[in-house]
Order: C-alpha cells, then sequence, then structure tokens
C-alpha cells in the first residue's frame, strides 16, 4: 500500500520477496543496484558469512550504479541464500540514494521480513496485530471473559 493524506494505492505482485516489494515504489522500474556503506550495513544485518563478504568486498565494484545484467555478472560465486541478501541489500542501497522517485520513509505492513529493511520505519497493520489475540486461549473463566471483552472493545474501535 502506497499512501498520502489524500491518496491510497494498493498493490499485488506476483511474488512475496522484498525485491518485490521494492518494485512498487519504484514504479516497477528495471532495477539497479549499489554496492556501498549502506549496502555492508545491510548484509551486516542480514549476518552475511565472512568469507562470503571477504569475495564480494574483492569483486563487486564500490559505490557505482549497475543494471541487471551488470551486477548479476558477480553473483556467481556465491550460494543462493548469499545471493539474494546481496542483491536485496544492492537494491535497497540503491533505491535510498536514487532521485528519480520519492524515497518513502515509512512502511505500514505487516510482520513479514520481506517489508523489513526497505524504509527507515515500519509500522505493522493493526488487522495484523489483532490476529495475535485469536492465539490466545485463557483457561479461568475470568481471563476467558476479559480476553472476550478486550477483543469486542479491540475490533469495535478498528471497525
Amino acid at each position: 500500500m502506497v499512501c498520502s493524506p489524500l491518496f491510497t494505492a494498493y498493490f499485488t505482485t506476483p511474488k512475496k520477496d522484498r525485491l518485490s516489494v521494492l518494485d512498487v515504489p519504484t514504479d516497477f522500474a528495471p532495477p539497479q543496484y549499489l554496492y556501498n556503506q549502506q549496502a555492508q550495513v545491510l548484509l551486516d544485518i542480514f549476518k552475511l558469512a565472512a568469507k562470503a563478504r571477504v569475495a564480494i568486498d574483492a569483486s563487486v565494484p564500490f559505490d557505482v550504479v549497475m543494471n541487471e545484467a551488470e551486477f548479476k555478472a558477480y553473483l556467481s560465486n556465491l550460494d543462493s541464500r548469499q545471493s539474494i541478501r546481496l542483491t536485496e541489500a544492492c537494491a535497497i542501497a540503491h533505491y535510498q540514494q536514487q532521485t528519480e522517485f520519492p524515497i518513502i520513509d515509512k512502511l505500514l505492513a505487516d510482520d513479514a521480513p520481506q517489508f523489513k529493511l526497505l524504509t527507515q520505519w515500519l509500522g505493522l497493520c493493526w488487522v495484523h496485530d489483532g490476529r495475535h489475540y485469536k492465539k490466545l486461549k485463557p483457561i479461568v473463566p475470568i481471563y476467558q471473559s476479559a480476553l472476550t471483552d478486550f477483543r469486542d472493545r479491540y475490533w469495535a474501535y478498528y471497525t
């Protein structure tokens, strides 16, 4: 979902990964990649193996924007997981520094991993928060009643 106080748009994409989510704020433009300091920080967050980091630092050009064909040439020595993480890190790094599209700083979504790290702030959608209360199964009758009352008030507030 992309929105402002005056506009909201919902998007459904064929895949449910971080790169597909990143396609939306870039209007599905051809992907571009940038290995820079931000990409390195993201690889730290992804806990990429030290051996892979050494290989990446030695081969991937630093601070050079690459199209998909140029970038894929640097993925051949990495396993699938490392390839995915490097691709995500470099795509996010490029998105965060590009000037063609507005950079979204707040994203409202569920807690799925593909929404994390794309923006500075991630807000959790109330509908997804509410599903956690369905998992509670109190045994004591007073707590069963308290939970029922709470859930009734919770959904009344949001609907």
